[in-house]
């Protein structure tokens, strides 16, 4: 009978760090592209809706200008009442996603200024031009691994920006092609 044993490399820990590092970059980017093609479909779907709704308005604000009475309907005054709600909804959750952003930003800066610092302070200790090179390759990859990681936050901390201010909007144009759409089914409206 023949044993199989896992065989374990034993690795440095800065790659093992490494390694982990570059998958929760690109976890991260996975996330922030699922997150982006969610957005632009509703995006179309929003469109399409809002399509529809400016053909029911529109066929409304024909039949009032023959009818005086027609005026008075209040689907007049709620397009503008619900474009304001919507428009202050969004406004607040993309105020709330920014926070996100400004971490991300604040951590790509920061990350870049130690490695900037920290490049500068082993320069002094170089004694041969190996030393040199040595602190060059050091430099290098900390500042691209950082940027990788807060380049990573920036995409998802983007996407869910997008995504938070397109929630109330979308909610509200396919709430009302729906609400219309139903309506002039019925013909209470149009």
């Amino acid at each position: 009978m023949i044993v199989q044993r896992k065989i374990r490399f034993a690795m440095p820990n800065r790659t093992s760090r490494r390694l982990s590092a570059a998958t929760r970059n690109q976890a991260r980017l996975v996330d922030a592209g699922r997150r982006m093609t969610g957005t632009a479909l509703a995006a179309r779907e929003m469109a399409a809706a809002a399509g529809k709704v400016i053909g029911y308005r529109t066929a409304l604000m024909a039949e009032a200008l023959g009818d005086p009475v027609a005026m008075t309907n209040p689907e007049f005054t709620l397009m503008g009442s619900e474009k304001v709600e919507a428009a202050t909804e969004s406004a607040f959750a993309m105020a709330d996603g920014i926070r996100a952003l400004a971490d991300a930003w604040n951590l790509w800066m920061a990350t870049q200024a130690r490695a900037a610092f920290g490049a500068a302070a082993d320069l002094a200790a170089c004694r041969t031009p190996l030393d040199l090179v040595t602190l060059q390759q050091r430099y290098v990859e900390s500042v691209l691994t950082g940027s990788m990681a807060s380049g990573s936050r920036l995409a998802v901390g983007t996407a869910r920006l997008i995504d938070a201010g397109l929630v109330p909007l979308h909610r509200t144009a396919m709430a009302n092609a729906r609400r219309l759409a139903a309506e002039r089914k019925s013909g209470s409206s149009l």
